[in-house]
């Protein structure tokens, strides 16, 4: 497995090395270690056609020298179709099988085998797979409910992010009738997970997938698309978000422990688009992919995904 990308990492960084590969079982790895906020507590849309890289590809190359028409679309890019009025279409009276009707194509048993060999770095720069995230057999928790976001400094994301952490709170996390662990994973570099988490004031786990390869896996790809309409995540709509999200970074470039200039250009591939994905013991049970920079699920629907709303 590549760390680096063979077009090259950007000019102004370089590729990202980790301080050590640490087995499966290590603390310093594990969900489960001191830093995993949860532990305590767990257990047992519209879009256009996007374009996506092989699998091996990394860190985003800012020369854009890239012809994206020479890559094929990913083979799930089927959008959501949620009914305009669902209601609670997750509530305990259905099977988890209902849940394939509100959800894009769900990753094959293979492409699945695949991703959880995967690497992700934790914000100090210790690797893990994607596979001992959601591993059932090690964790307390039952479901994994994985939130893919864009690049660090998306100013969507991090609206996304902060509208997740007050629509659900912890009270709220506590209640989950399926005890569920969430963890964010972005595309940028490891180092940057402490500033991003003080952007959006989540409090769950994060992770850095520095080479998109787990993102591309799993139906992720490019997109040029910014979305034609609002989500409700958005409050203060696109212009609000971008002038708060800037007034963030001049604030962390200002203080002597934020962000350094440098930074600003190891967010991550700034048109790679995320997702979100529901697992149950390693297999998925749904999933939502962005198809433009604004779609992730709605709050809602995640509330009604985990069961929160009777």
């Amino acid at each position: 497995m590549r760390d680096v990308s063979p077009i090259g990492a950007s000019r102004f960084e370089r590729p990202y090395s980790p301080p050590s590969t640490i087995g499966r079982n290590s603390a310093a790895t594990s969900p489960t270690s001191a830093n995993w906020p949860l532990n305590d507590i767990s257990n047992r849309s519209t879009g256009s056609t996007f374009h996506t890289y092989s699998t091996t590809l990394s860190s985003f190359d800012t020369s854009f020298d890239v012809d994206l028409k020479d890559f094929p679309s990913p083979p799930c890019s089927q959008t959501c179709s949620t009914p305009e009025e669902p209601g609670n279409p997750f509530d305990n009276n259905r099977n988890d099988t209902d849940l394939s009707v509100y959800s894009d194509e769900l990753p094959d048993s293979a492409t699945l085998v695949e991703a959880r060999e995967l690497p992700i770095y934790d914000a100090n720069g210790h690797r893990t797979t994607f596979g001992a995230l959601c591993d059932t057999e090690d964790l307390t928790h039952q479901r994994h409910l994985v939130i893919f976001v864009r690049y660090f400094y998306c100013p969507a994301c991090t609206a996304y992010l902060q509208a997740i952490a007050k629509g659900i709170s912890m009270q709220d996390y506590y209640s989950i009738p399926v005890r569920t662990a969430i963890t964010v994973i972005g595309c940028g570099q490891p180092d940057l997970i402490r500033h991003y988490k003080s952007f959006t004031g989540s409090r769950f786990q994060m992770y850095a997938d520095t080479t998109r390869a787990l993102f591309l896996k799993l139906g992720m790809g490019i997109s040029y698309n910014i979305g034609k309409k609002k989500p409700d995540y958005m409050e203060k709509g696109l212009l609000g978000a971008s002038r708060e999200e800037l007034g963030l970074l001049r604030k962390s470039l200002n203080d002597p422990e934020g962000l350094k200039k440098k930074d600003l250009l190891r967010g991550g591939h700034p048109m790679q688009v995320g997702g979100e994905f529901l697992f149950d013991g390693g297999n998925a049970l749904w999933c939502h992919r962005m198809t433009n920079y604004r779609n992730h699920a709605d709050v809602k629907m995640l509330r009604a995904l985990l069961q929160l709303d009777a």
